[in-house]
């Protein structure tokens, strides 16, 4: 059994192995304390989101973006991983606080195990400021998280409250099962688990509790698509609670069951388009992005200011104006 206090060393860095088995290790920069050890509320994370809106765009940060050298683990153009029985706790690092695994899939060779074992381990009170709180992996080919707990993880600016993964090579294979994920948060996107690029296999076995983020409170995926938000709330509104279900697809709007409205008069139906993520949640981040409606050919309105830029993933034309002759 081994015990790495970070507070006296240098974090673990491993380049180019072949074979790599770390068992009954704990990682940890405060032995005997949690760094914060509050739990999360919906009250309190609403709160974080408002600060946090005071400075900052509800934006997604790339790869390159993140500085991942401070990590407790990193492994770097390894192959056949397994860590197990392991717990990393008190942790803190600008991104992945745990573990950072980065590997280049255009250099795999012939007969080689591109395998990732994470098991029977547990992830506690791991904090990053802009990444994922514990553990970040990119573009590796086939990693297996299996009866691992994590708890009390956090990003307080980014995405990946315990995980995010970047799979750019889109051929990356990540299976979870038996694991549990509670108590976590990203102030953006995936309390528990954001995912780029790839979607992981997350069995039934897998527990999500009262975990918080802005967009995807459990997990958090790519955008997808654009839909009609078939749901009233407010302007402005910072929390619109908008579900799957009071979106439809675009081309499922029946224009029939729009109120006829005579001159001058406002129509009394919300037009509002939100992206969508894998999972049809709102995709409830600042990414670029316009749409501009119009009318037909065969129509002889005219449409003022049609269009409208992405705030935090919802197009709204509550405001538009059109024109057209009477008759």
């Amino acid at each position: 059994q081994f015990k790495i206090e970070l507070d006296s060393i240098s974090p673990v860095r491993i380049t180019d192995a072949n074979k790599i088995e770390i068992d009954s290790t704990k990682f940890s920069q405060s032995e005997g304390r949690l760094l914060a050890n509050e739990t999360m509320t919906e009250e309190k994370f609403q709160e974080a989101v408002r600060t946090f809106l005071e400075n900052n765009e509800m934006k997604e940060r790339s790869y390159e973006e993140l500085d991942m050298s401070k990590s407790a683990l990193s492994i770097i153009h390894s192959t056949n991983i397994r860590i197990a029985d392991c717990h990393f706790f008190n942790l803190s690092a600008p991104s992945a606080a745990a573990i950072n695994v980065i590997f280049d899939s255009s250099q795999t060779v012939d007969g080689l195990d591109y395998s990732l074992e994470i098991a029977s381990s547990q992830f506690t009170n791991c904090t990053s400021q802009e990444g994922p709180g514990a553990i970040s992996l990119y573009d590796f080919p086939k990693v297996n998280l299996d009866s691992t707990i994590f708890t009390m993880n956090h990003s307080s600016q980014g995405s990946g409250g315990a995980i995010e993964t970047f799979c750019p090579s889109k051929s990356c294979q990540f299976d979870i099962s038996g694991a549990e994920f509670s108590n976590n948060y990203a102030i953006i996107s995936g309390g528990a688990i954001k995912w780029r690029d790839n979607e992981p296999e997350i069995a039934a076995t897998t527990v999500f509790a009262n975990n918080y983020a802005y967009y995807g409170q459990d997990k958090a995926g790519d955008r997808t698509s654009l839909r009609f938000i078939n749901k009233k709330f407010q302007q402005g509104d910072l929390f619109p609670d908008i579900l799957p279900s009071d979106m439809i697809n675009i081309e499922d709007i029946n224009m029939q069951d729009l109120p006829q409205v005579s001159s001058g008069n406002k129509l009394d139906k919300q037009l509002a388009f939100g992206f969508v993520d894998t999972y049809g949640q709102l995709y409830a981040v600042d990414t670029p992005g316009f749409v501009s409606l119009a009318a037909r050919e065969s129509s002889d309105a005219k449409l003022i200011d049609g269009g409208r830029e992405s705030v935090r993933g919802i197009f709204d034309f509550r405001n538009m104006v059109l024109t057209w002759t009477p008759g």
